[in-house]
């Protein structure tokens, strides 16, 4: 799917008008991003019509994510990073099979991205058509897990850490020891 393709499908539904497509298409190449990204910036339409008018012309169904039905361990099965860079993100996990939100399921990278991680992960892939905003949502959910961070803790060698702190207090009076962590 083109941008051409997009935005003459966009006009054709009536969803944004001829004038406001040429302007679109001439931005995107100026600025050299895709047209989707002009017309999101612009507001000039929602991103769920997008969305399904990329249905149509992909054969990719749209589907709206709830992030917080997410789990966890699905998040690890696509670093963020690649997530971010792809922009895919995963959805569930049915048997064998990954199921993931794609904002450009005609992305090549993408897609060998994705062939790599089903490789790895032995699943076989379903690929949704999902909005940048749903995108967001799930990446505000990648954040450092509690019981890494917790086991990150642990490895330090808190023992040092306390004898540090004695011998300082012990050398320094109260009031220069607080200046010295300040």
């Amino acid at each position: 799917m083109t941008d051409q393709e997009l935005i003459q499908e966009l006009v054709k539904k009536q969803i944004i008008s001829e004038t406001d497509a040429t302007k679109v298409l001439r931005e995107a190449e100026l600025a050299e991003v895709s047209a989707e990204e002009i017309l999101y910036s612009k507001r000039l339409t929602d991103e769920v019509s997008v969305a399904k008018i990329k249905s149509t012309l992909t054969g990719a169904p749209y589907k709206k994510i709830d992030a917080t039905a997410i789990p966890a361990e699905l998040l690890k099965l696509i670093p963020k990073d690649v997530s971010e860079n792809y922009r895919v993100v995963p959805i569930e996990k049915k048997d064998n099979t990954l199921i993931v939100g794609m904002l450009r399921p005609d992305n090549e990278r993408a897609q060998e991205a994705l062939r790599f991680i089903a490789k790895r992960e032995r699943v076989s892939l379903g690929v949704y058509i999902v909005t940048p905003s749903d995108l967001a949502l799930v990446w505000r959910r990648y954040q450092p897990y509690k019981d890494e961070i917790a086991s990150a803790i642990k490895e330090l060698d808190v023992k040092r850490t306390i004898e540090i702190l004695c011998f300082w207090t012990k050398v320094c009076t109260p009031r220069k020891t607080l200046r010295l962590l300040k």
